[in-house]
């Protein structure tokens, strides 16, 4: 099957999983925002927030390299499972214990059993994560997306039922045990999954890939740390009924990055063959991609902002309304994160994983510096504004690296058509003002399609994205 044919296959397979992940995950929070009060919520998003955050680290970050590995060389799949599966079970028994123990010591009475289930959630994750990354290295995206459909869908149905029939924070997250535990389990079982076997056990390939661990870890850690600062300054320096009603703003762009996360997910099996090949056709690769994310990505961040007010004021109540302000502001901070994307695929494609980790260590910083002044000082808007001023510092970084140690152009310099269409479609919007909220958003989408081709972002830039696919393949 050719390059482009596959792209297709697993772009739809994986977006299909994230759309459907994210409507699922949408529908419960609403479901949870009516049956419960802002700060029920709050700690629920919060709690959510710990297992983001320790969700990636079991395999210590190695997932990354695995799917790299596997996407170079298929037959190295049995080896790479005999070898993080040990430390994954490891690694996730430690973490688990650490969260548990962490919950109780530090946290009210009832988060308790809370940090206990997602600490035992641990040790299902780490076999998920290391399934994962086999079955995107060989590019078989599909099996990935119905299990991780399946599994929410079983997760926000037993929620709400959980919460219907009087059960609080315990139930929802005995819940979400369950569904790891079946989702792991449907992993051990397919095929297309390599078992677990000892033998294969390699001493010598697990010292080359811990080598790699610091780098990786470290870009996961930080990620992860960055996505939820927010949440998590905001419940110490506020309280869990503000970090409930920002979190209204925070599901929303949680849902929008399901397109970003589809194309780095579909796309790195990609980078990393081709960087193994042929350097020039990533540099191509990048430059596409980077084109093209940021002409879907803006309009469709503007569209959410100039919906923000009624989006949020309609789906979730008046009582969250203070969350369309933060939620303008994350629209325009997902922009800045596409482009982190794109540029991150070509760093780790090239194995430029130290230069990534530098970015996001300069990022972390940024936000670790801005929250807390920020905070105090406009509340839950602050907050966003940190998320966007970490996005900015993090492009700044990744794009030096880019330039200087891969020697490739991002090719920003086609992004000023999709930018003036951009304009033009704000523009629109502030004229159609006082008109019906359908006329507004329709005149500006069409305002945005009109000015993209009067200036030749379409046809000029179609072309070369064409070519350079083919030349990929």
């Amino acid at each position: 099957m050719s390059l482009i044919r596959t792209l297709a296959r697993n772009l739809a397979s994986m977006s299909v999983m994230r759309l459907g992940s994210a409507l699922l995950s949408f529908a419960l929070f609403w479901f949870l925002a009516r049956s419960g009060d802002a700060a029920f919520l709050g700690t629920y998003a919060f709690l959510l927030g710990v297992f983001a955050f320790l969700q990636q680290l079991p395999l210590l970050g190695l997932q990354l390299a695995a799917i790299r590995d596997v996407s170079a060389d298929a037959q190295s799949a049995p080896e790479v499972v005999a070898n993080l599966g040990g430390l994954g079970v490891a690694t996730a028994l430690l973490l688990g214990t650490g969260c548990a123990l962490a919950g109780v010591a530090f946290y009210p009475a009832d988060m308790r059993w809370g940090f206990v289930l997602i600490g035992c959630s641990m040790l299902p994750t780490a076999w998920i994560n290391l399934s994962e990354a086999i079955l995107v290295g060989h590019q078989r995206m599909g099996f990935v997306a119905g299990i991780n459909l399946g599994e929410a869908t079983a997760r926000a149905a037993g929620s709400a039922l959980a919460v219907a029939i009087g059960g609080g924070l315990d139930a929802l997250f005995a819940v979400f045990l369950l569904a790891r535990i079946g989702a792991a389990a449907c992993y051990w079982f397919l095929p297309q999954v390599p078992r677990w076997e000892v033998r294969l056990f390699d001493w010598r390939r697990l010292r080359g890939q811990m080598a790699e661990a610091p780098a990786f870890l470290g870009i996961m850690i930080f990620s992860a740390a960055i996505s939820r600062f927010d949440l998590i300054f905001l419940s110490l320096l506020g309280s869990f009924s503000d970090v409930g009603v920002y979190a209204v703003a925070a599901k929303v762009y949680e849902a929008a990055l399901m397109a970003p996360a589809v194309i780095t997910s579909v796309l790195y099996p990609a980078y990393s063959r081709a960087a193994e090949q042929d350097r020039t056709a990533v540099h191509a690769m990048l430059k596409t991609t980077v084109f093209w994310v940021f002409l879907l990505a803006l309009p469709c961040a503007i569209g959410v902002a100039l919906l923000a007010q009624s989006l949020v004021g309609s789906v979730f109540g008046d009582a969250f309304a203070a969350a369309a302000p933060a939620l303008q502001i994350l629209m325009a901070a997902l922009v800045l994160l596409t482009l982190n994307q794109a540029l991150t695929l070509a760093l780790l494609a090239c194995h430029e994983q130290r230069s990534d980790l530098n970015s996001l260590l300069v990022s972390s910083a940024c936000i670790v510096f801005l929250l807390p002044l920020l905070i105090p000082a406009v509340g839950m808007v602050g907050a966003a504004w940190a998320v966007f001023g970490a996005q900015l510092a993090q492009l700044g970084m990744r794009t030096l690296y880019v330039l200087r140690r891969l020697g490739m152009a991002p090719g920003f310099g086609a992004l000023w058509r999709p930018g003036l269409a951009g304009l033009a479609m704000v523009a629109t919007a502030k004229l159609l003002e006082d008109r019906a909220i359908v006329i507004r958003i329709a005149g500006a989408f069409l305002a945005y399609g009109l000015a993209l081709y009067l200036s030749g972002g379409l046809r000029g830039e179609m072309r070369r994205a064409v070519t350079g696919l083919l030349r990929a393949r």
